[in-house]
């Protein structure tokens, strides 16, 4: 605020301008006019933030602690206390007139320009920043990586309230257009922080023609000063903050303004402060010759307020559909999701026990703020789940929809891993209460999917090749796999040899850039069905955990003339038809079954009509197919004991049963849960590497509902386990073993 004093109304219009404490019309009026919300996680300067003497002049230290911002003008306690404390030093100039003894030194607390006696007048030590020089709050700025202008409130932020008397080179007569050295001024912050903001009020004031004002000059190295907002003669160049005017009055004027007083806020740059101490300056700027007079006592008004971060920890969530694979090799990037809010993301301690669990956003992107660690530096995980974390309990394990699985987390921008895919980034590490740790991120995405196949051959020629069906599936990334995409072969058919590119192919090979034209069979040369399984692989290098199966038949010429033979659900039964027009010298009919297509038993036997050249139709109903895959054919045996077959058919039958794993990742022992068919026979269990190596077998002969796999002597990487039961139906499950 400030008052005009006409000096001599006969001559050109000449004016005093001092700073008061209040003006209540023009506080409110920046209340109404120019109010900037506060982010809700800054710690800043408030009224309850100081709670020692409230006014006099004093040269003691002041001490204010940091609050919790969090509506913009309600202030919340912040654990654990940060407190600033303020202290002056060094004090060139003492024993000044008009100050209480014991305080009489060129810099204090507490006083103002008294315009009726030559003694300083008493002010509140601790001040809204709006009470000195009217700066508008679009000239502060609270976050120290925030918007510009925004997030101080000058009706509810507080600052300390400094004084710079111009008392003792009014006494000396000194020369009014040059810089003095007056004190230090240190503040002191309890634990360390990063990047801290200071919020100038005010340095400038006059009497009569002449101005004047406080200057900073920073004395602590290793942290640099940038100006966040401010006025336009408030300047920060180098270490020092500065009031750039040539001519200096008491009001902070706006953006543009060339006179008048600096106000603006600076950030800190720098980690771990503890200390900032500056060298205190009044600079003249010449317009007049005398500091004071003889009925004023004189001087610079001006607020120092700071604010900083509360620690926040930022991520995002991405669909990575190639995984570390893509390019560059080893970023995890994507698009953003939360898989329709089906997504957690649990903050851990060092015990294991959720400290904050919180939905990802529909963004892909979470925060966890206003944390609360006991001591700094505090060292935290983050598990990536579909399971909400309960504060204060054991951690959930690292889990995902079905159809889903992680391909990675690291810790900041760019590319890199944290070493371990498991969904789980640890070492997340807060330095103390103003860090923030953004690029928290973790890499999901969806499993491929196999399309099974059959293909029937004309005849089983001796020495010949036969192309196997090309290898396709669908990714939901990347859409439809064949030619060029990755395949591995998990089973090897029985009754013949497969070949890719003329080269035997083993049991778990990953075949890269696949080409169709290169995969082939050579059957023996009795064999008429088999098959085998193989799995699509994405370009994360993921698995699909449920293997297709490819059927390859063979015709023979019979001497039965079969016309046709068809195979048909009829609810949980098998139906067959099939129609001959021919008989000649038949003995019997048999219907085989087989659960993998190379290994079949009689199941029903017909008698036949021995010769006859009628159409004859026949039907069986098989009441007991088997879970999962049941492959069929026609047994024809003549009088004279030779053999033919028909084609091989397939039908496929849900099998009732699930397999689940814990934990995962597993440090040494895997716990299976078996339930349904997995229970009624012996079940084979195998872990391949990413190779397609066999690590590891185990067969339980009887299996009970919970079984254990003990993985100690595996090193740490990705594996996919491989559960073959009596039907042979398998599943295939990847594993991470993480020591």
């Amino acid at each position: 605020t400030k008052t005009f004093i006409i000096h001599n109304p006969s001559l050109p219009i000449q004016y005093f301008m001092f700073k008061f404490y209040h003006c209540p019309v023009i506080v409110l009026f920046i209340m109404m006019h120019n109010f900037a919300a506060v982010a809700q996680t800054q710690l800043e300067f408030g009224l309850n933030s100081y709670t020692g003497p409230s006014s006099a002049p004093t040269t003691a230290s002041l001490s204010a602690t940091m609050l919790k911002n969090t509506t913009g003008k309600i202030f919340d306690t912040y654990l654990p206390t940060i407190t600033v404390n303020a202290t002056w030093s060094d004090q060139q100039y003492n024993n000044v007139t008009g100050l209480p003894a014991g305080n009489a030194s060129g810099s204090c607390f507490g006083a103002q320009t008294n315009l009726s006696a030559k003694t300083a007048a008493s002010s509140p030590v601790f001040s809204a920043l709006g009470s000195i020089s009217v700066p508008a709050p679009a000239l502060f700025t609270s976050a120290p990586y925030g918007i510009s202008g925004t997030g101080i409130d000058t009706a509810n932020n507080y600052g300390f309230n400094c004084f710079t008397t111009s008392e003792p080179l009014y006494a000396s007569a000194s020369s009014s257009n040059s810089r003095y050295y007056y004190s230090s001024l240190t503040l002191n912050f309890s634990r360390p922080v990063d990047n801290p903001v200071l919020h100038i009020a005010g340095l400038g004031d006059a009497e009569g023609s002449l101005g004047f004002s406080t200057e900073l000059e920073l004395q602590t190295t290793g942290v640099v000063l940038d100006k966040l907002s401010g006025n336009g003669v408030f300047a920060v160049t180098g270490n020092e903050i500065l009031n750039s005017a040539t001519t200096i009055n008491a009001i902070s004027g706006g953006i543009s303004a060339t006179t008048g007083a600096a106000s603006g806020s600076v950030r800190v740059t720098g980690t771990r402060i503890t200390t900032l101490v500056f060298k205190v300056y009044m600079r003249g700027d010449g317009g007049g010759s005398n500091w004071s007079s003889a009925t004023h006592w004189t001087g610079d008004n001006w607020l120092l307020g700071v604010s900083m971060s509360t620690p926040v920890i930022t991520g995002s969530i991405f669909e990575d559909a190639n995984g570390l694979e893509g390019n560059p090799i080893n970023t995890i990037d994507g698009t953003p999701t939360n898989i329709g809010g089906q997504l957690f993301v649990n903050l851990v301690d060092h015990q294991g026990n959720v400290v904050l669990c919180n939905p990802v956003e529909s963004d892909g992107n979470y925060k966890f703020q206003d944390l609360l660690p006991a001591a700094y530096p505090a060292n935290y995980s983050i598990i990536l789940s579909n399971t909400e974390g309960v504060a204060g309990d054991a951690a959930p394990a690292p889990a995902f929809p079905s159809g889903w699985v992680n391909t990675g987390e690291f810790l900041g921008a760019g590319a890199g891993n944290d070493g371990t895919v498991n969904g789980i980034l640890p070492a997340v590490i807060l330095a103390n209460a103003s860090a923030v740790m953004s690029n928290a991120v973790f890499g999901i995405e969806q499993l491929p999917n196999t399309t099974p196949k059959l293909k029937t051959y004309a005849s089983n020629t001796p020495g010949n090749l036969y192309t196997v069906p090309g290898f396709t599936g669908t990714d939901p990334e990347q859409g439809a796999l064949g030619s060029g995409s990755t395949f591995m072969v998990n089973t090897l058919p029985i009754g013949g040899t497969l070949y890719y590119d003329g080269i035997v192919v083993t049991s778990s090979q990953v075949i890269g850039n696949f080409i169709s034209s290169k995969l082939t069979i050579d059957p023996l040369d009795a064999t008429l069905t088999t098959s085998f399984t193989y799995s699509a692989i994405d370009a994360a290098g993921q698995v699909d955990q449920s293997p297709a199966t490819i059927t390859l038949n063979w015709s023979s010429v019979l001497a039965v003339n079969l016309l046709d033979f068809t195979l048909s659900k009829s609810g949980q039964t098998a139906l067959l038809q099939w129609t001959t027009s021919q008989q000649e010298n038949a003995s019997y009919m048999e219907i085989e079954r087989s659960d993998n297509g190379n290994n079949f038993a009689s199941i029903k036997r017909f008698n036949a009509t021995g010769n006859s050249f009628t159409v004859n139709k026949y039907d069986f109903t098989d009441e007991s197919p088997l879970t999962d895959k049941n492959f069929y054919r026609l047994k024809f045996v003549s009088t004279n004991g030779s053999i033919q077959y028909s084609v091989t058919k397939l039908i496929l039958f849900t099998a009732t049963g699930t397999v689940f794993t814990f934990p995962n990742p597993v440090q040494s022992q895997l716990t299976l849960m078996l339930s349904g068919h997995w229970l009624t026979g012996a079940v084979n269990i195998e872990v391949y590497n990413q190779l397609g190596q066999k690590v590891l077998a185990k067969q339980v002969v009887h299996p009970q509902q919970q079984e254990h796999l003990d993985l100690h002597s595996l090193r740490d990487a990705l594996y996919i386990l491989k559960l073959t039961a009596r039907d042979n139906t398998t599943a295939f499950i990847n594993i991470s073993v993480t020591k």
